[in-house]
Order: C-alpha cells, then structure tokens, then sequence
C-alpha cells in the first residue's frame, strides 16, 4: 500500500496536537512491512527544525519576537508546499491520499484515488462567535467531509457533533483515539513550589477567565498558591483581568519546551482544563503520564477521554472549581487516587493503536474503492 500525505499543518504551525499526531502516525506508519509512506520532500522543517534546534535552550522567546515575521514566512511556506503536494498527486504514485488540514486543494487532483480525511474538532461550528462571520476552514471542512472517503473522529463526542452538524452519515466516521508519549528527561524551570497549571491557549472558549476567578478566590486562602500558565505572554486584555482579580502576582507565564513542560506537570499541585470545548484534550493524557491530577470541565469529549481518573466541575462556574480545586489541595489520598486512576487509565490510549485502526480503514477505503 502507497499512502500519501500532504505537509498543510506543517506549513501552517510548528507544534500543537495536530502535529504531534501526524508525527506519530508517520513514525509508525513507516515502521510497518509493505507500506509506502510519502509526503512531498520540502514537508516543513524549516520551522519545525527551528523549534527542534532550539527547544533545548528556550528561544521560543525569538520565535513568538518575530511572530509577525514568522507568519508571512509561514505563508510563503505554504503557497511552496502547495505545489510541491500538488506535484506529488499528479503523479498519482499512491493508493489512498491522507491530507493533514482542510484546504480542499487536491481535489482536482485525485482522479478516482480515495481520501481519508482527519477531523480533530468542530470547534468552528459549536463556537461561530469566535470565528467571525466568514469562517473558511468550517466551509472547507464540510465540503471535505462531503467528498472523503472516510473520516476519522478523534473522539466520540467530535463524531457525534459531525453527524448533527454535517450531516454526515454515522458509517462514513471512524473514531479513532490519540494518545501520548512521555518525555524520557525533565527539565527544570524555576517555578513557585505550590502552583496550579493551565497548559496551552487561553483565548475564546479556552474559558480562561473561569480559571482566573476560581483562582482569585483561592488565592486569599492559600496565599503561597500560584498559578503557572504555559503558552505565549499574558495579553494586555489578560494582564488587566489579572490586575482587577488582584492576582497579577501570582500569575506565571512560561513558554515551555516539552521537557520543561514534562516538569511542570509532574510538580504541579493539580492540572486544570477548563475549556468549554476540545476535540479530544491530549494535555488529559500528558498530566495523567506524569503524575499531575487533573481537574476538568464537564463538556465536549472530556468525560469520555478521562473517565473516573478526574475530578469535574460544572463549565462556566467559578465556584465549583475554586471548590474542585481545594479538594485536591487538601486531600492527600484523593490525589494518590487519581494519580493512580490516570495511569491505569493511559492503558486505553496507545500510538499502536492509533496506528493500527487507521491502517484498517486505509485498507478498507481501498477494497471499496
């Protein structure tokens, strides 16, 4: 079997859960006999290298400097990428296409080769509010799901928000779960010893703000508590709510490389998720690795990906954190629990089986073709 994938994600970012499933998928794609894995040679790297390169001494603080500088090179990147994918599938030197985003560029160039398309989330769709009246990626997705083959759902609650949104029949989807792999070294960052974390974006339905306010409140009562954030800096929206909340103190910003993060989670008091919506949550499973509990709002896909092994409280309500919160603050045996819990609970997630079950549906896709 021949698979080709395309680099769209690669030129449009240089890490994120998205990249870290297509980098694992190919990985282990490539370690299987009798499979042909391609994807068109200039696939990124000029950036991703630049993340490699420098992870180790934190220049991230270069890269989100230049932020402006980097997206129009992004940009470029991606107009070069585009005809070296399409280059690719005019030679028709495969079997079953894999796109990696949503830009619908290919289609004319498939012929009559089946495409499996990944959706991570539909975000876009539950969340319009966010996204502005034109909302690109969410048309260019349904006319995706429309044409694909196959889709994979990375959750059961994304599959289920693609049927009623989409319309797409149940059959056509395949949900098909991520998991994580755990950073064999930790690097240390200087970080208060009794902090809370927040991991990744804070904007829109993150619901940044419910964390703060919880935070607020147990700060009053735990006045050696901090709150850690990992990402980019504080905007100057964030940094006034802060000052109103009369945390500004107590907040951290840090922008972390995976093994400053590995530390960050495996000393952190509790983990906290708060978001309204994720397609599947991939930080669950990267706290639950390294012995961090974890506190997550009742929505979207989190019940289903975390089970028993979190705690939860009700989305938008700042108490019921703040009181989520302080259960785990003071209550030793409740954390071991789920400590345990989450570790028995990465068991159900392997990059194996990711691998495993979507090799399956590439070999169906084509017996039906």
């Amino acid at each position: 079997m021949r698979i080709l994938f395309d680099n769209q994600i690669f030129s449009h970012q240089s890490y994120g859960g998205v990249i870290k499933y297509f980098e694992e998928l190919l990985s282990n794609l490539r370690k299987r006999n009798n499979l042909t894995v391609k994807i068109p040679k200039i696939y990124l790297r000029n950036e991703a290298s630049f993340y490699m390169k420098n992870k180790k001494n934190n220049t991230f603080l270069i890269f989100y400097a230049n932020k402006i500088i980097n997206k129009i090179k992004r940009e470029i990147k991606f107009i070069l990428d585009k005809t070296s994918n399409a280059s690719q599938l005019k030679k028709q030197e495969f079997d079953i296409f894999h796109p990696t985003y949503y830009d619908p560029y290919f289609l004319p160039y498939l012929k009559d080769k089946p495409f499996v398309l990944t959706i991570y989330d539909m975000i876009q769709e539950r969340f319009p509010e966010y996204f502005g009246q034109k909302n690109q990626t969410g048309m260019q997705k349904a006319l995706l799901a429309e044409k694909a083959s196959k889709i994979i759902a990375i959750s059961q609650n994304t599959k289920k928000d693609i049927v009623n949104i989409l319309g797409v029949k149940p059959e056509k989807i395949e949900v098909i779960y991520l998991a994580t792999t755990p950073e064999k070294n930790m690097e240390p960052v200087p970080v208060p010893n009794f902090y809370i974390l927040f991991v990744g974006g804070r904007g829109r339905y993150k619901n940044f703000s419910t964390m703060a306010k919880a935070f607020s409140n147990l700060s009053q009562n735990y006045p050696d508590l901090f709150l850690v954030c990992t990402g980019h800096d504080f905007s100057e929206e964030e940094n006034n709510m802060l000052a109103d909340l009369g945390i500004s103190s107590k907040s951290i910003s840090i922008t972390a490389n995976p093994q400053q993060l590995a530390f960050l989670y495996f000393n952190a008091k509790v983990f906290v998720f708060p978001s309204k919506y994720e397609g599947f949550g991939l930080p669950i499973l990267e706290a639950f690795s390294y012995n961090c509990p974890v506190i997550l709002s009742r929505a979207s896909c989190f019940p289903e990906i975390a089970g028993e092994a979190a705690l939860y409280f009700e989305t938008e309500n700042s108490l019921s954190l703040e009181k989520t919160i302080e259960i785990l603050l003071n209550d030793k045996e409740m954390r071991k629990q789920l400590i345990q819990k989450g570790l028995e609970r990465l068991k159900f997630f392997s990059w194996n089986t990711t691998t495993n079950k979507t090799l399956s549906l590439y070999q169906r896709c084509l017996i039906a073709n």
